[in-house]
């Protein structure tokens, strides 16, 4: 884009970069295309978390694994929980060269909006530590009369003589213990002199609250298979991998359990030890099932959706269809399948495969001509659903894990370019 600064805000120890960058207005899609061009990498997510805000993940993986490579926040000015405090012009406007490379703000500039941002953050109970209280008397050291300049333009005076006497002599345990209140102080004094800006930031938040709901950025994904297919073990590790991807996950066991019920550790040990129930029982059972799905999505996964969670469902409302007596259910098989086209379904359904053979010598809960059956249903089932994917769980996790995670990065991928309007720009 024409005009912008980067600034290096960490390094993981797993090689995760992740950057926040500067831009003019203008310069968002600009971004979002050298993104999508990128031919090492895969533009797999974009949310918005602020109003002028917006993260992206670039993944980028091989054969073998899956590497979240880069995290980058671009924005076109800086707004915290409350007003807007600086403009991209005042970032862009005195800007230098950083390492010949990257571009980054002025150093009482930089100050200002680091300084600003631990603040902020810790209203979220994550206050200051010593590496950020040294790197801002780093800043302060090389100019303080800029410095004392973006003080005086935030806090009363009592407040910025304490601040400044914290970045000269580097001991900022003061201003840890009394960051929170910082912050409020810095709020009112931007109500008092700067309506406006207060008025724009909740404008622009409440738009973008609802443009959230419009195109949550979570995921829902479900998956499927036998007692011994591996599921629970696969689920733990695809969160770990692509816990960069999202902001949070959560784990459901068949259904979203609006009453609070929780899995039993270890699962059912013997699922066909108990007869159907007779038939009125199960259509009543059948008809509790449509609530807790239909209800506890719009309550419990729709908010985690918005919120960006990766939800993952340990076997969902298709097992129902595939064997029946482990719900104990003596209604009309065709009466369930009609229900079934009335509940929210997954982004994703994921059926780990497993020969009879290798689930059997994994797990032994019902006989081999029913692991055989069950087979054979669950492929026909999941075949047969557009958002169905096949994966061979007889490998090893590895290998398993990686083609479950391609699965959904490329899901990923498509929808990104769809909502930006990026399709076929590679």
């Amino acid at each position: 884009p024409s005009g912008y600064s980067t600034y290096p805000d960490s390094v993981e120890p797993s090689g995760v970069c992740d950057v926040d960058m500067l831009v003019e207005p203008k310069g968002f899609r600009e971004v979002a295309k050298i993104i999508a061009n990128l031919s090492e990498g895969n533009f797999v997510q974009s949310w918005r978390h602020e109003a002028t805000a917006i993260r992206y993940e670039i993944v980028s993986y091989t054969d073998e694994r899956v590497l979240v490579s880069l995290g980058l926040d671009v924005c076109c000015d800086f707004r915290s929980p409350g007003a807007v405090f600086m403009s991209p012009e005042e970032f862009l406007a005195h800007r230098r060269r950083f390492r010949q490379v990257l571009w980054i703000p002025a150093p009482a500039t930089e100050f200002a909006y680091y300084l600003v941002k631990r603040l902020a953050k810790s209203l979220r109970l994550k206050p200051f530590d010593a590496r950020q209280g040294a790197r801002l008397s780093e800043l302060y050291r090389e100019d303080p009369t800029g410095c004392l300049r973006q003080l005086a333009r935030f806090f009363p005076a009592v407040e910025a003589q304490l601040i400044a006497a914290a970045a000269e002599s580097g001991h900022w345990e003061p201003i840890c213990r009394q960051s929170a209140r910082l912050f409020k102080i810095m709020l009112r004094k931007m109500g008092r002199e700067h309506p406006l800006n207060v008025l724009r930031y909740w404008v622009a938040e409440f738009w973008r609250r609802i443009t959230r709901i419009a195109q949550p950025t979570g995921l829902m994904v479900a998956l499927l298979g036998p007692d011994g297919a591996g599921k629970t073990t696969l689920m733990a590790r695809v969160k770990q991998d692509l816990s960069q991807v999202f902001r949070h996950d959560r784990s459901y066991h068949l259904r979203p359990h609006l009453e609070g019920a929780r899995r039993v550790p270890g699962g059912v040990s013997d699922p066909h030890a108990e007869p159907p129930r007779g038939v009125i029982p199960s259509l009543a059972k059948l008809g509790y099932w449509w609530v807790d799905y239909t209800v506890g999505y719009f309550l419990a996964v729709v908010p985690q959706l918005v919120r960006c969670t990766f939800v993952l469902f340990d076997r969902y409302y298709h097992d129902l269809l595939v064997d029946q007596r482990r719900f104990r259910y003596g209604g009309p098989v065709g009466l369930a399948r009609f229900v079934g086209r009335f509940i929210p379904q997954p982004h994703l359904v994921i059926l780990l495969d497993t020969p009879p053979e290798v689930a059997q010598a994994r797990k032994q809960d019902i006989t081999f001509a029913e692991a055989v059956r069950q087979r054979g249903a669950y492929l026909q089932l999941v075949r047969s659903l557009p958002n169905g994917y096949v994966v061979d769980a007889s490998r090893p996790l590895e290998q398993v894990a990686t083609e479950t995670e391609k699965i959904i990065l490329d899901y990923l991928a498509e929808r990104t370019a769809r909502r930006l309007g990026l399709k076929g720009s590679r």
